[in-house]
């Protein structure tokens, strides 16, 4: 019986790996987004495999066949495939840049109108919460992996509350006087 339970397992998850994603009825301003999903290797609290599905220039995590919204690199602004963004979400950005200097930078529309900025050092579907550098309080995270949870595509309250420095991007957004300074990568991985 245990043998039968095992090998029932084993074929869900070899044809769960092998299911394509369907893209989820959104309004993001998101290019196409690719049909072939990639396979990537991510530690996620449900075990369920994550995939990446192509957009434009953009990424969007995928699990359980939902598909969530696209992020994009801060650094292709401007370029075919990534989303244009208006003057007041593009002030914030320029402000984060100046502190938080990261490869990884991203931005994403939630819901298809909610402007975020995360530092993905773990990649666009780390199996980690990234800080949402924008929101109105510091302790504000999202995880691009939660595409099929009820939190999916949203920030929440962090665990622990604000472990930096008072962002100075965003008067009142509190933070710790301690704590870890803007100019270093702490997203990345260790």
């Amino acid at each position: 019986m245990v043998f039968a339970l095992g090998f029932s397992l084993i074929g869900c998850q070899a044809r769960s790996s092998t299911a394509s994603p369907k893209p989820s009825a959104s309004t993001a301003p998101a290019p196409h987004i690719s049909a072939a999903p990639t396979a990537i290797a991510t530690k996620s609290n449900i075990n369920a495999p994550i995939l990446i599905v192509h957009a434009g220039l953009g990424a969007a995590c995928s699990r359980n066949g939902v598909v969530g919204q696209p992020s994009y690199l801060a650094s292709d602004i401007g370029k075919p495939g990534v989303p244009t963004i208006d003057a007041r979400n593009l002030s914030i950005l320029h402000k984060i840049m100046r502190y938080v200097r990261s490869r990884t930078l991203r931005f994403s529309y939630l819901g298809g109108t909610t402007f975020i900025v995360f530092d993905a050092g773990y990649g666009p579907c780390g199996g980690t919460p990234y800080t949402v550098l924008n929101a109105p309080s510091c302790g504000e995270v999202f995880m691009p992996t939660d595409v099929d949870t009820p939190r999916g595509n949203q920030i929440f309250a962090g665990p622990g509350g604000c472990f930096h420095q008072p962002r100075p991007w965003m008067p009142h957004g509190g933070g710790n006087p301690n704590g870890a300074s803007w100019s270093q990568d702490n997203n990345s991985p260790q």
